[in-house]
């Protein structure tokens, strides 16, 4: 029993030191058999390997056997993509805004460029031109500021959301009911959620969003976006260019989210002059 054990031991150091000397000895070119032996095992000493060991081996190379069989191409690596003649798009147009990169893709989506090999220098400068100056045409909708809301130019107009029933109870809301008043007023004018209720203060309009039935409830962004959709109409209607409003619109004690809240803006607002001013304390 001892002689039989030392015996296999002395077959598996045999194969272990025949597969090594072939790791050693043969250059490992891509799906060459050394290559595919050794990343499929990960020896890290086989010179004391054992004969479970060089099993495993005579398995990785009947394998390679038959992943070669008739298939040599298979061995190759795949040829690389052909990029054309013309210029990669600027890093520039990968960070403009949501609208600029619209723009930027009507005019990739040009019939002339379908077939990047027939595209010349010249052609791809003159689209790269084009984006640039289109990118340059777009007014981005929202400005920032630090600051008091209501220290804002008296030719803005103001916005912000309140709920049906008019509580104006806490929030920012509590300021806007001192500062305008006219809660009756709003109440008369019977504005459900997704609409605008509107008062005129002093030369400029004062936009009161309904986002939610009870000031108990939470708004959705589908009420806002009407909600803002109306207050883009009427603004349109009635000359208004310059409209401001807290940061906290929708968020705060409402819970939504800014990032979804500011991107609803632009893309309400993006296709008019009207600019929007957003205070943050």
């Amino acid at each position: 029993m001892v002689s039989e054990t030392r015996q296999s031991g002395r077959w598996g150091r045999l194969w272990a030191a025949g597969y090594w000397l072939l790791i050693l000895t043969v250059p490992r070119s891509p799906g060459s058999l050394p290559a595919l032996i050794g990343s499929s095992t990960g020896l890290r000493n086989p010179i004391r390997g054992s004969s479970r060991r060089c099993r495993r081996h005579c398995r990785c190379l009947a394998k390679w056997r038959t992943r070669t069989k008739g298939n040599q191409a298979s061995l190759q690596p795949p040829p690389r993509r052909r990029l054309g003649n013309h210029a990669p798009n600027p890093s520039w147009a990968r960070s403009a805004p949501s609208s600029a990169r619209q723009c930027a893709g009507a005019l990739a989506e040009d019939k002339s460029c379908e077939n990047s090999d027939s595209v010349s220098w010249p052609a791809a400068l003159m689209k790269i031109q084009k984006e640039a100056e289109c990118v340059a045409t777009i007014n981005l909708p929202i400005t920032y500021v630090k600051g008091d809301l209501f220290a804002c130019p008296k030719t803005d107009s103001l916005a912000h959301c309140i709920s049906e029933d008019c509580r104006m109870g806490a929030g920012i809301a509590v300021l806007f009911k001192k500062k305008f008043g006219g809660v009756q007023e709003l109440l008369n004018q019977q504005k459900k959620p997704g609409e605008v209720a509107v008062l005129k203060r002093d030369g400029r309009y004062v936009y009161y969003l309904i986002t939610k039935k009870r000031a108990s409830h939470k708004p959705t962004y589908e009420n806002l976006q009407k909600s803002l959709e109306a207050t883009k109409c009427h603004c349109l209607k009635n000359g208004v260019t310059d409209l401001s409003m807290p940061r906290q619109i929708g968020c705060g004690l409402d819970r939504l989210q800014w990032e979804n809240v500011s991107a609803i803006i632009e893309e309400v607002f993006e296709a008019t002059d009207i600019k929007i001013t957003v205070y943050t304390l």
